[in-house]
Formats: C-alpha cells, sequence, structure tokens
C-alpha cells in the first residue's frame, strides 16, 4: 500500500494567509518525504475555497526542490485553461528538476466560473480583438496575433 498527500483542501483566507498556507504544505511535503510518504498532489482551481493551488505545477517545483524521493503529482492539470506547449514545457522542467519523479494527470474541469473567466481571457487574447492585434493601413507591422491550440502562430510585417 502507498500513501500520499493530497493538497485538495478548504483554504479560507480568514483562517491565515496564501503565504502561510503554502508554508504550511511545503512543511507537509517535506515531512512525508522523510517518514517516506509516496506521493504529494496538487490539482489545478481557480476563485474557490478549494484547490487552493491555480499553478500546481509551480507548487510542486517547490515540493520537487525540497525533497529527495516523493513523486510530485499534477491531480488535474487543465489543458483547457492552458497554451498546450507552455504546459508540456512546464511538466519536462518539473519532470526534470524532481530527477524524473513526476506523475502528470489531466483534468476536464466542472466549475462554469472557471470556464467563464478562462473564456473571458482567452476572447481578449483572440485573434483580432484589440489587447492581441494591431493594425496599420500605412507603414509598420500589419498583424501580430496569439492563437489557441488548434491554429498556428502568426507574425507578419513590413
Amino acid at each position: 500500500m502507498k500513501f500520499g498527500l493530497n493538497f485538495f483542501p478548504s483554504f479560507r483566507a480568514r483562517d491565515y494567509s496564501t503565504a502561510e498556507y503554502f508554508r504550511q504544505c511545503l512543511r507537509l511535503a517535506e515531512r512525508a518525504d522523510r517518514l517516506g510518504v509516496n506521493s504529494v498532489k496538487a490539482v489545478e482551481h481557480y476563485f474557490y475555497d478549494y484547490g487552493a493551488t491555480p499553478e500546481s505545477v509551480v507548487f510542486l517545483a517547490a515540493v520537487a526542490a525540497r525533497t529527495q524521493r516523493i513523486r510530485p503529482i499534477t491531480g488535474a492539470v487543465i489543458p483547457a485553461f492552458n497554451n498546450p506547449v507552455k504546459l508540456a514545457a512546464e511538466l519536462a522542467v518539473l519532470d526534470n528538476i524532481s530527477d524524473g519523479r513526476l506523475d502528470v494527470g489531466f483534468g476536464r474541469a466542472f466549475i462554469p466560473k472557471e470556464f467563464e473567466v478562462s473564456a473571458s481571457a482567452w476572447r481578449r487574447a483572440a485573434p483580432g480583438s484589440r489587447r492581441a492585434s494591431t493594425s496599420s493601413s500605412g507603414s509598420g507591422p500589419k498583424t501580430a496575433s496569439r492563437t489557441t491550440a488548434r491554429s498556428t502562430a502568426s507574425v507578419t510585417s513590413t
């Protein structure tokens, strides 16, 4: 039988600060590593009292840097909320930091508010939006666009 820590807690700012929450989690991970616990798992969630690790890869990198044998696990990274190339790169770096100890889990997400906020961010970054694209009828850059995973990025200038 294997045992692990699962950081999918209820977190309320009125109980303690976010910085203190992460300090406690990291201390627990260090102690768990010394005691022979198999893994530390964190999930990606936004805007709610639980799952207080919106960047589970960053948190798990801190765990990996402080431990020797414990396996960092992404309980669920959400591809729908991440650029797939950037996510793959981050996971590869985490796997290297942990010396190959990383286990990756993906999730589809389920909280409507997370989708609303994510969709809003994607709309602002979509080609044709004011923030993602600039155009000029004369000289200078014509188009600079950021795209989703389904299309290729392009930058055109004259």
